[in-house]
């Protein structure tokens, strides 16, 4: 116990002695995610995922009032639709699902508005495996959003985003042919979705 407050002493020290060099070099944050986008159309027999992310950002330039850095996120959905009437034997049918677990890498270019509010757009590509008898694959995804801080100086700061996922290549390991489209039967899918992200996190 005691050791565990000398480390939280430590890492709580280290924080506010990188808070006092603010210079928005670093950013963490944390994030919830759902499908359920307000304002766009659902596809029929569309499903909803759920799932949080946590991404860490790092400032490569600051040119002006754009700020442009590279960054890492992992993201976990829940309940993700992987096989459509999979065959589970004795005749029955049903559809597949899996926890999916996703690491970004990307950049992203933000713009500094009045009051410090930054609307963004970020880029990135990364890998998961969607079920444990599928190749890993390659997917990426387009971000859309704004940060805003509690104040100008702040270093607490809101974030919301939407997420354009899309992936590239076979899932498929030895399972069945491949479907990408999610309304057809026959194999692993991997669809193309879209998601609200909503979150909060720390800038120093």
């Amino acid at each position: 116990m005691k050791s565990f407050k000398v480390v939280l002493f430590f890492v709580l020290f280290v924080l506010a002695s990188l808070s006092v060099l603010a210079q928005d070099t670093v950013r963490i944050s944390a994030h919830y995610l759902d499908s359920r986008v307000p304002l766009l159309k659902r596809d029929a027999g569309e499903e909803t995922i759920k799932g949080y992310s946590a991404s860490a950002d790092v400032k490569l330039f600051k040119f002006s009032k754009f700020r442009g850095s590279a960054a890492y996120e992992f993201e976990q959905r829940y309940n993700v639709e992987v096989y459509p009437d999979y065959p589970f034997g004795m005749g029955v049918m049903g559809d597949l699902y899996r926890n999916v677990k996703t690491h970004y890498v990307g950049g992203q270019l933000g713009l500094n508005l009045g009051y410090a509010v930054e609307p963004f757009v970020g880029y990135f590509v990364g890998t998961n495996k969607i079920h444990e008898d599928a190749n890993r694959q390659v997917v990426s995804k387009v971000r859309v959003g704004i940060n805003v801080p509690f104040t100008k100086e702040s270093h607490f700061f809101l974030k919301a985003a939407v997420d354009f996922n899309r992936s590239y290549g076979s899932p498929s390991k030895d399972m069945g042919p491949v479907i990408i489209v999610p309304t057809i039967a026959g194999g692993f899918v991997s669809p193309d979705t879209r998601q609200v992200v909503l979150g909060a996190g720390f800038r120093f």
